[in-house]
């Protein structure tokens, strides 16, 4: 890594820790945040927790309850 990557690097963290100071200066330390490069994956998460237990979940029983019903088979291409 050049000089100019890392300079870039450090500049990058002091802006960070400088707006990070400026919102405690704003907001106050009573409020919760989330910092660092975890913060925009929790929205994705949250999305990948809430389409999990609402679709995957609930379809996946409804399927193995109609394969075991004889109701769906998942070799025939007309019931896929």
């Amino acid at each position: 890594m050049g000089f100019q990557q890392k300079l870039g690097q450090i500049m990058e963290v002091n802006t960070c820790i400088e707006v990070w100071r400026m919102m405690m200066e704003e907001h106050g330390t009573d409020r919760c945040i989330i910092v660092g490069s975890s913060a925009p994956n929790e929205c994705i998460e949250r999305l990948r927790r809430d389409v999990h237990c609402s679709v995957v979940v609930v379809y996946g029983n409804l399927f193995r309850v109609m394969e075991a019903e004889g109701i769906l088979d998942h070799l025939n291409k007309v019931d896929i």
